[in-house]
C-alpha cells in the first residue's frame, strides 16, 4: 500500500534478535502505537530466549505480547482489533528478524 500524508500506525512492532544455532541469545520487541508511549515487551523476550526456536515458542512470545497493548478505540479500528494486530505482527516481525 502506498502511504499518504495523514496515513498514522495502526500498530508498529520492531524486532531486534541474536541468534547462535536454533537458540535466541538476546532479543528486543519495541511496540508503538499501541499505547501512550512506546513500550517494549519484555516478557515476549524473555519467552524468546527461553528455548530452542520452534513454532511454538514465537507463538507464545506473540501471544504475550498483546498484555503490553493497551490501545484505544478510534477511526482506525477498536482496542480489540488492535490488540490482535499486536499478536499478527509480532509474529511477522519475529519471523523476518530470523530470515535475515
Amino acid at each position: 500500500l502506498e502511504r499518504r500524508a495523514g496515513d498514522f500506525a495502526i500498530v508498529g512492532v520492531a524486532v531486534l534478535l541474536k541468534v547462535n544455532g536454533d537458540m535466541i541469545e538476546d532479543a528486543r520487541i519495541g511496540l508503538t502505537a499501541v499505547n501512550n508511549v512506546p513500550v517494549r515487551a519484555a516478557e515476549s523476550e524473555k519467552i524468546l530466549m527461553s528455548g530452542k526456536i520452534s513454532e511454538k515458542l514465537i507463538e507464545d512470545a506473540s501471544n504475550a505480547a498483546i498484555k503490553y497493548a493497551n490501545p484505544t478505540s478510534d477511526i482506525r479500528g477498536s482496542a480489540e482489533y488492535k490488540k490482535k494486530m499486536v499478536k499478527v505482527m509480532t509474529k511477522r516481525a519475529i519471523l523476518s528478524a530470523l530470515n535475515r
